[in-house]
């Protein structure tokens, strides 16, 4: 064997043990370190899910602790006979004419436990129907004793069909409460209040029923009440003279002062010699002398 054989024969050695030295430190070194760091990302992931279950888990018995004390009793028969009970007064408090209300069977609803997969019951879920026949007012009174009211209950549908002339309703409502499958209280309401509304106060939703969109007299009477005449006393001050609706009786009033009128609130901003600045139910209308509140 000549020198250049040898010499082939060396460097095909040398390329032959570089490929075998690549080939074993890919196997044993390179993919070994990258399947531990795989792993380790995965068990990190496991680590942190596991972390975010048991906060949300927290979190989610937290929120059950704070429920509980707003829950329906846990004892079946006793929390649909107390609510339906319950209602039965609210009704009857607020003057609701020919109350109805019946209740259905509760139904329980469950959610699937990680791990195990086995179901378990969270709540019971109570149906309950309301009718009647009520004026807009005490309608909104009794949505307003109902949302003030602590318990899990919510109103999902309801039809309101306007009789007499819009002086009542034909109410439908359907109501759901819910009683919670651990709360302690096996047979009593909660006798918390909830926090839902806006304002805590019944005469700031009364607006709602002096604008009642179901009478259709409601705007008609506004058309009646006109501004006869602005005239000034000893001090100066100006004094608007509104001709009611029988175009008999006239009611003087300052800056300030309201005009009583059914179903509507009438307060007097200001006044000038060809014009009156009223605010009707919560909005401002300009009334030219010798012009109605409605415009005309």
């Amino acid at each position: 064997m000549n020198t250049r054989s040898k010499m082939l024969v060396i460097l095909m050695s040398i390329i032959g043990v570089a490929v075998l030295g690549d080939q074993g430190y890919r196997r044993f070194i390179e993919e070994p370190g990258q399947k531990r760091e795989r792993e380790i990302d995965r068990l990190r992931k496991q680590i942190s899910d596991a972390d975010d279950d048991i906060l949300q888990s927290r979190r989610a018995k937290e929120e059950l602790e704070d429920l509980e004390q707003f829950s329906l009793p846990s004892d079946e028969e006793l929390a649909r006979s107390r609510y339906q009970d319950w209602l039965l007064k609210l009704v009857e408090k607020v003057g609701i004419q020919q109350p109805s209300i019946d209740a259905g069977v509760p139904t329980p609803v469950s959610i699937k436990e990680k791990g195990t997969r086995k179901s378990r019951t969270v709540y019971q879920r109570y149906g309950f129907t309301v009718r009647g026949r009520a004026s807009l007012d005490q309608f909104i009174e009794f949505l307003f004793e109902f949302h003030r009211a602590g318990h899990l209950h919510k109103i999902p549908n309801m039809a309101l069909n306007p009789i007499s002339g819009g002086n009542l309703l034909d109410i439908g409502l359907s109501i759901e409460a819910i009683g919670l499958e651990d709360v302690s209280r096996e047979g009593e309401l909660s006798t918390q209040s909830a926090h839902r509304l806006a304002f805590n106060d019944l005469p700031s939703y009364r607006t709602i029923s002096r604008r009642n969109v179901f009478v259709k007299e409601s705007d008609s009477s506004l058309r009646k009440i006109h501004l006869s005449a602005v005239t000034f006393d000893r001090t100066g001050r100006p004094e608007a003279w509104f001709t009611l609706d029988d175009g008999k009786q006239s009611r003087v009033v300052r800056r300030g002062d309201s005009l009583s009128v059914p179903k509507h609130d009438i307060e007097v901003i200001d006044i000038t010699p060809r014009m009156a600045l009223v605010e009707v139910d919560g909005q401002v209308v300009q009334i030219e002398l010798g012009k109605s509140i409605a415009g005309k």
